[in-house]
């Protein structure tokens, strides 16, 4: 029942309650970085990129070595997911990753399964603010970092795809040697998030945001549902014509047919109503930079439940990423959704 609940809600979360109040996921492992699959955003990806994690419950160690047009890059990262701000002083190793940036604060802390890993820098005298979401499928051989960062310039997303590879075949030679500070680490991790945010869309205003609108077709192999199969098919319909948006979704799968439909004014106030498990729901929509962010409150039974999808339109316009985080009773959850433009 809790299953057919969340394939049914707002974004059609393919994943079960149960998955919610599971133990927190192991990282560790090599990881070799999908530039295919992967979207970097308004800044150039590396050409190819290996991560070697080793996670000591809380505490997460990353070794990498990253392949650009200028060379080879190895530097290690720590978190320590206890939600402590750490505050790196401006003279310390790292500090100055980039001419231009500074890197101020990093926290790390869980999200239920998903590791999120807060940071606060300056590019140039100008604030930037990011946050990094590190989730493991269900089946253990794919490692997604959704990362979003927000200026006074705009707002910029990235999306690193990795894939786990052959546990006798993963090393990444001289990475452990080449460890630098835990601040230094954050910082250059830090780098490339600080120039995307700071080149993103800078000329967005309110009355100038992506168009969303188009015939978007699930690509569950790019998607990520937890713990349930994909639906064998998903088309949602965007009749985008800002402040209006008309969300149509119809998916077909093992828990049924599903359509429903949802009229939304991105004011941030203006409530619309729909049926959600055959009760009335109410949501908003509103804009955060370019991000289209659609709360929705409903009830499954007697017991209150909330959505928040998040829709984010590649460079290109041709892939329409969709996060979704749910809450109720039983615990939180998160789910993407990737959709290329039919």
């Amino acid at each position: 029942m809790h299953r057919k609940m969340l394939l049914v809600g707002i974004a059609a979360l393919a994943m079960a309650y149960v998955s919610f109040a599971q133990a927190k996921p192991d990282f560790s492992g090599t990881w070799k970085l999908d530039v295919n699959k992967s979207d970097f955003g308004p800044v150039p990806g590396p050409n190819s990129q290996t991560e070697v994690i080793e996670q000591k419950g809380d505490t997460i160690t990353i070794n990498v070595t990253a392949v650009t047009d200028d060379g080879t890059h190895q530097y290690t990262i720590k978190y320590v997911a206890d939600g402590k701000e750490v505050n790196i002083p401006p003279d310390a190793p790292g500090a100055h990753p980039a001419p231009e940036v500074t890197m101020q604060s990093v926290s790390t802390a869980w999200d239920g399964a998903v590791l999120v890993v807060n940071q606060k820098l300056l590019y140039g005298d100008a604030p930037v603010t990011g946050a990094s979401r590190f989730s493991l499928s269900a089946d253990g051989k794919v490692l997604t970092v959704d990362s979003s960062y927000a200026s006074q310039e705009g707002d910029a997303t990235r999306t690193f795809i990795y894939e786990k590879a052959d546990s006798a075949a993963a090393s990444a030679p001289g990475a452990a040697s080449q460890a630098v500070a835990p601040a230094k680490a954050a910082t250059a991790a830090a780098a490339t998030s600080a120039m995307a945010a700071s080149s993103a869309a800078g000329s967005a205003t309110a009355s100038d945001k992506p168009n969303l609108s188009g015939t978007w077709v699930l690509d569950a192999a790019k998607s990520d549902f937890g713990q349930m199969p994909p639906p064998d098919s998903r088309t949602d319909t965007i009749e985008h014509k800002e402040p209006s948006i008309k969300i149509t979704v119809d998916q077909t799968g093992q828990m049924g047919e599903m359509n429903f439909t949802m009229d939304l004014v991105t004011d941030g106030t203006t409530v619309s109503k729909w049926t959600a498990f055959g009760n009335e729901a109410h949501s908003t929509a509103h804009w955060e930079g370019n991000t289209l962010v659609v709360k929705t409150d409903a009830k499954f039974q007697d017991d209150p439940v909330s959505f928040q999808v998040k829709y984010t339109l590649s460079p290109d316009g041709k892939t329409l990423n969709v996060q979704d985080h749910f809450s109720g009773p039983m615990g939180e959850g998160d789910a993407k959704l990737v959709f290329n433009r039919r």
